[in-house]
């Protein structure tokens, strides 16, 4: 008798949909309260001072917005200079997050060389990724959901087959032959009816701010009660999904009114503010959808919901995945993974919550005190460039030339008077000393906060009269910073995605093919990847920049390395990946193609003190260095030989 642990045990959902439904339904409206009234107006304002929204400006300054209507962009600017950072670190050539083997038994170079073309080539993740980090320190709401992607579809293929072959075959192939032609050679022509996979691949894409919600409440281990991924979908996506089983309940008689956000629904107005664009939602002079026959363009809202409810009477929370739409459940199961495939992302961990501060939170004084100012100083100056004059209005002649505009004013200086005594300009508008000292401290308490400086981002020309040293160590010290956010985010946010992958991987890839990663081709089997895995982070971010790790790789190459070799301690692949990590710390993620031999060949050419003495001296080590190193090499080489002899 075979023994079943909990978990695997098969669960069932046993309240009818109806029941269900009302509890979605409950929970999905709580969450968008919860966001209605906690989230949503910081996001919005959020991205007002990314875009240096007018509006905003005219309702924060109305009198100062009248006479200019210029803005600050320190939220757009910081964001901007922090982006790079971010792609540096997770797309440079030192990998980020690492995938680990339990026993000396689960290899995972396989399971790492998949995730690698299903997020590079499947996925575009440099595209997806970055813009889950930009949404984070926008709009403190990064969001990316993980699902896999299995389809089929209905093929009719021809097959010659045997009288043998014909005759032997079973019941259930038997089924689906379509036609058969008998051939005068005995063989028959058989027409199959096949399903054949079109996809079988995970599928990463971006939930935009607003299109998640969820309860605050959380359980012991972290995970939500109740969240939800909404987003507006054409009508056709739902009768094509009830047509491939997908869906259920959609029906002719499909309402198009919206019982759980009709009056709560703020994706609109997030949408809004992140397009910088106030739509007229009224107007449907120009929606297709409103006329007769184009129902499958309506868009409705549809909610994909995870949360914990009992459903089977056991007294126990089952965690269920459910998708409803207008007071329709679509489907419904039991999630049988223990996260959703909703990751989130932050840069900022101040709280328990899933969503977090963004850059906006530290800089809107700062913004909003230095468009103040400079729009101040805008009017005071535009003023004082074109003063009024203050005229003799006895010299009616000079008066009606000056309201002419004309070049020649007519003047009667009769007298000894002079042309001051008809014409004079009003006083300036003097600015405060303290103006642009306040301005000054603003900038500086900017670069407190955000850890920005004009040093490190190349703007201050200024710095040119500083010491190499102490710029090196301001641009060291913000880098630390950024990087150290870098860190944050790839702790709470790639690893947890990384761990989904595998689970998924795992479970759906059970079939032979073969890939491409970096123009090398794979051959992939199901067995490669069995085993328990852990994931990691491997990289350095946090704790030095490029510039300081190539310095220490090559103080091993120069000192280290060549006394390992000398003792037979180290080894040649060794040497060789060093000088490859110093590659691509370099920058370039392809060494191969720039040493022109791979690891593998490497250990099985002749030449290999000559192949590692090139790359050396390319690298810019010194010959007596080289040396050392390729006598180690050719040391070990002979041992090699003699051993094998």
């Amino acid at each position: 008798m075979q023994f079943l642990r909990e978990h695997e045990r098969k669960k069932k959902i046993k309240i009818s949909d109806d029941e269900l439904l009302d509890l979605l339904i409950i929970d999905a409206q709580k969450a968008e309260r919860f966001f209605s009234e906690s989230i949503a107006d910081a996001v919005i304002m959020r991205y007002n001072l990314l875009h240096s929204n007018d509006e905003y400006y005219k309702k924060a300054m109305p009198k100062l917005s009248e006479k200019s209507t210029f803005t600050s962009s320190d939220v757009k600017d910081i964001v901007e200079w922090m982006m790079p950072s971010f792609t540096e670190v997770y797309f440079g050539a030192d990998k980020v997050v690492g995938i680990f083997g339990r026993s000396p038994e689960d290899n995972p170079e396989a399971l790492e060389k998949i995730i690698q073309f299903q997020m590079q080539t499947q996925n575009n993740s440099y595209v997806v990724i970055d813009q889950w980090c930009r949404d984070a320190i926008e709009a403190g709401l990064g969001v990316v959901i993980l699902n896999w992607e299995r389809t089929e579809k209905t093929k009719f293929n021809w097959y010659r087959a045997t009288a043998d072959e014909f005759y032997s075959m079973d019941e259930g192939n038997a089924s689906s032959i379509k036609q058969v032609i008998a051939n005068e050679d005995g063989t028959y022509d058989l027409l199959i009816k096949e399903r054949v996979m079109t996809s079988n691949q995970p599928v990463l894409r971006n939930v935009k701010p607003g299109e998640y919600v969820f309860t605050p409440e959380q359980d012991s281990r972290g995970r939500n009660m109740f969240e939800c991924y909404r987003r507006h979908v054409p009508f056709d996506e739902l009768v094509n999904g009830e047509r491939s089983k997908k869906y259920r309940n959609v029906g002719d008689d499909f309402p198009f009114i919206d019982p759980v956000s009709e009056d709560s629904n703020t994706m609109r107005s997030i949408a809004d503010a992140m397009s910088n664009y106030a739509r007229n939602e009224h107007d449907t002079n120009y929606d297709v959808s409103e006329r007769d026959g184009q129902e499958p363009r309506k868009f409705v809202l549809l909610h994909d919901c995870y949360g914990f409810y009992d459903v089977d009477g056991d007294g126990e929370l089952e965690y269920i995945h459910a998708v409803m739409c207008n007071g329709r459940l679509l489907s419904a199961e039991i999630w049988e993974y223990d996260e959703s495939p909703i990751f989130t992302i932050s840069f900022y961990a101040n709280s328990y919550q899933k969503w977090k501060e963004a850059v906006a939170d530290y800089l809107q004084d700062i913004q909003d005190l230095k468009t103040a100012l400079i729009k101040q100083i805008i009017i005071n100056t535009s003023q004082n460039n074109a003063r009024q004059f203050a005229v003799d209005e006895s010299n009616s002649k000079a008066v009606q030339d000056l309201i002419d505009g004309k070049q020649i004013i007519r003047l009667n200086l009769s007298g000894n008077r002079t042309i001051n005594d008809f014409i004079q300009a009003m006083p300036k508008y003097e600015m405060s000393s303290e103006t642009f000292n306040l301005i000054e401290f603003v900038n500086s308490w900017s670069e407190q906060k955000t850890g920005i400086t004009k040093y490190n981002q190349g703007l201050d020309s200024s710095s040119l009269n500083k010491t190499a040293t102490g710029i090196t160590k301001i641009m060291a010290a913000s880098q630390q910073r950024l990087r150290k956010m870098a860190r944050d985010g790839a702790e709470n946010g790639l690893i947890p995605l990384y761990k989904h992958l595998i689970e998924l991987n795992t479970k759906y890839l059970d079939r032979e093919f073969t890939f491409r990663v970096a123009n090398e081709f794979f051959d992939f089997k199901p067995d490669d990847i069995k085993g328990e895995f852990d994931v990691m982070i491997t990289s350095n971010i946090g704790l030095q920049d490029k510039q300081l790790t190539i310095q220490n790789l090559m103080i091993m190459l120069s000192n280290i390395l060549p006394q390992l070799m000398q003792l037979g301690v180290a080894s040649p692949v060794g040497v060789f990946n060093t000088a490859k990590q110093v590659i691509q710390e370099m920058g370039f993620n392809n060494t191969e193609k720039y040493i022109g031999i791979s690891e593998t060949e490497i250990e099985q050419q002749n030449q290999l003190p000559n192949v590692i003495a090139n790359v050396l001296s390319n690298l810019g080590l010194a010959p007596e260095v080289i040396q050392q190193i390729t006598m180690g090499i050719m040391t070990q080489l002979q041992g090699g030989q003699a051993n094998a002899t």
